[in-house]
């Protein structure tokens, strides 16, 4: 089995070739592709990789999910099992995990209203700007990125006295090396507003 995320966890995306190159190896070596789609939406919108829809994700993979807490919904992931013997059991496995919901009423509201009118897809684009802003920003004001904003993320280098001036007024995620930085937007985020707030949190 092939595991992958798209958009991935440092915010990268897979193009269609890239996704139809995977998927043929996988092909080849009898593997199943499965897609963590949390962050589809952003995936898909992404300005960078152009091209690859939705349904070309439902032929290249054997099962993938479509985010809908990382999306603006409440709760939950629309998950896409295209065969139908791999499905025959879920519902049973969740049952046994705790993951099937009594009220299922409500994870369907929430998908059936994200799927009208393009909500979903606008919803990422919002968040997908939001990040592209931020990180365009950064580099005018001389901050190197680590991985530019091909998604909802962004990788930037801070200078160690600003990320701690800052870090008391905003949340970052940092590993080993508290100057390397993941920015992540979300469908609620403008850049503007956040913007403001890192500058007045510490002198750029």
């Amino acid at each position: 089995m092939v595991f992958i995320s798209n958009a991935t966890e440092v915010g990268t995306v897979y193009s269609k070739s890239e996704l139809e190159a995977v998927a043929a190896i996988c092909k080849k070596l009898s593997l199943l592709l499965l897609m963590d789609g949390a962050r589809l939406g952003a995936a898909l919108v992404s300005s960078k990789f152009q091209g690859l829809t939705i349904k070309d994700v439902y032929n290249l993979t054997n099962i993938f999910w479509i985010g809908g807490t990382k999306n603006g919904a409440l709760l939950g992931e629309a998950i896409v099992i295209k065969n139908p013997s791999f499905a025959a059991d879920f519902p049973y496995h969740m049952k046994q995990r705790g993951m099937l919901l009594a009220k299922g009423r409500v994870l369907g509201i929430q998908f059936s209203t994200l799927f009208q009118d393009d909500l979903l897809f606008r919803l990422a684009r919002l968040a997908n700007a939001a990040a592209a802003q931020i990180a365009s920003s950064l580099e005018g004001e001389g901050y190197k990125l680590w991985k530019a904003a091909d998604s909802t993320k962004f990788l930037s280098y801070f200078r160690p006295h600003w990320f701690r001036s800052c870090k008391r007024g905003l949340t970052f995620l940092s590993g080993t090396d508290p100057a390397r930085t993941l920015g992540l937007c979300g469908w609620l985020h403008r850049g503007p507003p956040i913007l403001h707030k890192l500058k007045g949190s510490a002198t750029w």
